[in-house]
């Protein structure tokens, strides 16, 4: 890459879902490319100038695309904004060419990557030609840099420029201007509420869990996974949100809680959900990495009932609110409310709820999930998945009309058998509140 094409035009300190995933970054950093994200888009055979001029209107329009990430020992992490690729010869340290007989070889070679994201863009792109055109654009993508909700926006965009449509007229939140906003008087005033919310959410959850969380383990923790992929699932999802009048994502909460609640035989459980962070139509434009998670608290009794499902839509509505704080001093309540002691990685070693809880809607299915599209309605289970933090993970992603569902989990928190039995669960009480949950 051209020296020119790496010069620092903006610079500040990190935004706080950028310092949330440099607290929270693996200790190996061998195991970085673990948490890539890989996406392919088809593409109609097109010339290569095309696509790379696509690619490069991209990240000319996204900072967090071209931005360096700094960690110095004992100050806050910071950010610097490198130059916009002015033309192709400026993309060559990201882009490889290959042929549609090698492409799949070389994205998931560039998969791996390890991405020095103090020194180099935090984006690979993979070419697949056949005849002198492109017939596939691959993208790996640095989990510092961009989120699965970016992932979707960034292929949306391609799409479009790829086959002459029209970009939304709305600029997109850039990372150093969402870290300019929390350090003014209205972003400190955000984060006083937020850890107020925070405060009333661990005193919750502190009053009903069995037992503090504990020192967390040595050495890196092994995570396995079982997942399904469903329409009829997906059929009941819908009905339950029109009958319940809750979102999609709170179905599947209200499915998880109450399937917690029955599998460890609790009257109520700690989950901790993923939550966007983007309240705003810029924030929804952007591809940088925004998600943070925030403490909601699920009872068996009210998950009966439509109306106890509608509350727990208005604390999961809070909690998208609130979410958006200061990871380091989120870390301090846990400890201090939680009495837990945590490593020094930070916030995502905490296991503040137990289990987790992400939902992603309308992103283009994933790779490593396509074979559960031929056993669908099956669950299969996976040797290994690569995790962080809580013991018991429920995720759901729903794309090309079908839900993908998982549960991973932490070895010594659960056997294969709970887990099967914790995702059939899930299943039963979505088709039950499909089926209106108050009769």
């Amino acid at each position: 890459m051209p020296e020119d094409a790496m010069k620092v035009v903006r610079e500040g300190e990190a935004n706080w879902p950028q310092q949330d995933w440099l607290l929270g970054a693996p200790p190996d950093a061998n195991a970085s490319p673990d948490f890539n994200l890989v996406s392919a888009l088809p593409v109609s055979r097109l010339p290569p100038q095309d696509v790379l001029a696509a690619l490069r209107a991209c990240l000319v329009r996204h900072e967090s695309l071209r931005s360096l990430l700094h960690v110095a020992e004992g100050e806050p992490a910071r950010q610097q904004v490198t130059a916009p690729p002015r033309s192709d010869r400026d993309l060559d340290a990201v882009v490889e060419v290959t042929t549609a007989a090698l492409a799949p070889e070389v994205l998931a070679q560039a998969s791996r990557h390890y991405f020095d994201i103090s020194r180099e863009w935090p984006i690979r792109a993979v070419l697949s030609m056949q005849d002198g055109r492109v017939n596939q654009l691959g993208l790996v993508a640095d989990h510092s840099a961009v989120d699965a909700w970016g992932i979707k926006v960034l292929r949306e965009e391609l799409e479009l420029l790829l086959t002459g449509g029209v970009r939304a007229a709305v600029d997109p939140l850039q990372p150093l201007d969402l870290s300019n906003w929390e350090r003014t008087d209205a972003g400190q005033t955000h984060l006083r509420r937020a850890l107020r919310f925070w405060g009333t959410q661990l005193g919750e959850l502190s009053a009903v869990q069995a037992s503090p969380p504990g020192e967390p383990a040595v050495g890196e923790p092994r995570f396995r996974r079982c997942s399904i992929a469903s329409e009829s699932l997906l059929d009941s999802a819908e009905a339950a949100s029109r009958g319940c009048r809750v979102s999609m994502p709170t179905v599947f909460l209200a499915a998880f809680g109450a399937a917690l609640c029955e599998v460890l035989d609790r009257p109520v459980v700690g989950i901790q959900v993923e939550c966007l962070n983007r309240p705003t139509r810029s924030a929804l434009h952007a591809v940088g990495k925004m998600n943070l998670r925030a403490p909601v608290v699920a009872r068996r009794d009210e998950l009966r009932s439509s109306l106890g499902i509608r509350a727990l839509y208005a604390q999961q509505t809070a909690a998208q609110r609130w979410a958006h704080a200061n990871p380091v001093d989120v870390r301090k309540l846990c400890v201090d409310v939680l009495q837990t002691k945590c490593s020094p990685s930070g916030l995502m070693d905490i296991d503040v709820a137990g289990s987790v809880f992400n939902y992603v809607d309308g992103s283009a299915s994933r790779p490593e999930l396509e074979p559960l599209v031929a056993d669908r309605d099956k669950i299969v289970d996976w040797s290994r998945v690569h995790r962080r933090g809580a013991r018991r993970r429920f995720w759901v992603l729903r794309a090309a009309g079908l839900v993908y569902a998982g549960v991973d989990w932490k070895d010594g928190s659960m056997n294969a058998a709970e887990a099967h039995r914790l995702l059939e669960c899930v299943a039963e009480h979505v088709t039950r509140i499909g089926a209106g949950p108050d009769r």
